[in-house]
């Protein structure tokens, strides 16, 4: 079987402006739960959780996310996308609420479906708009990994000089943004099937 070759720079601005309203917004709303991620071992031992606890706790998303990521691929990406976006902003609202460390656990499950449903449409729409598949998923991935570099150092600034609870109200206010951005440049004719 032979493949076509595609000649494409190590970072092509012409894949990364196609695709802007998914990198965008997936670098504000990870930007934003990775402020959390950063320092909720802590918030939640700050709640009165041991560390058998936090661990279980922390096991609910990466299980529940390996029981649906295989089965979201009938939905379309777009829809995809915002239900993540949206779904990651009620689990922080449910995280600054918690009164105790078992109240964080329906932001555990919700953030388990955001981040699944996010993470699936966001690679799928890059690859199926991208005639360069590797290049729109690579800058996908690293778009990921700048929000992990800049949520880890804004969730401890933010917890350090204001709260646990302030952190999550920036992780809101992230999605919030993401949304909105991703919403205004959405503009893709290409959508997938339902």
């Amino acid at each position: 079987v032979q493949k076509p070759s595609i000649s494409v720079s190590y970072f092509s601005l012409a894949v990364f402006r196609k695709n802007l309203d998914v990198y965008l917004s997936m670098f504000l709303r990870h930007m934003g739960a990775v402020a959390v991620w950063i320092i909720l071992p802590l918030y939640m031992a700050f709640l009165g959780a041991s560390n058998f606890w936090i661990g279980i706790i922390y096991a609910i998303n990466p299980s529940i996310q390996f029981l649906i990521m295989r089965r979201l691929d009938k939905f379309r990406n777009e829809w995809l996308i915002k239900w993540g976006i949206i779904t990651s902003g009620l689990s922080f609202v449910s995280y600054s609420l918690a009164q105790d460390f078992y109240s964080i656990v329906p932001g555990m499950i919700l953030i388990a479906f955001g981040w699944s449903f996010l993470y699936v449409g966001a690679n799928q729409l890059v690859v199926e708009r991208s005639i360069e598949k590797a290049s729109s998923a690579g800058i996908l991935n690293s778009t990921t990994s700048a929000a992990d570099i800049a949520g880890s150092m804004i969730g401890g600034l933010i917890m350090q000089y204001f709260g646990f609870r302030e952190t999550m109200v920036f992780a809101v206010i992230c999605s919030i943004l993401a949304m909105m951005v991703f919403s205004w440049i959405n503009r893709s004719p290409h959508k997938s099937t339902i």
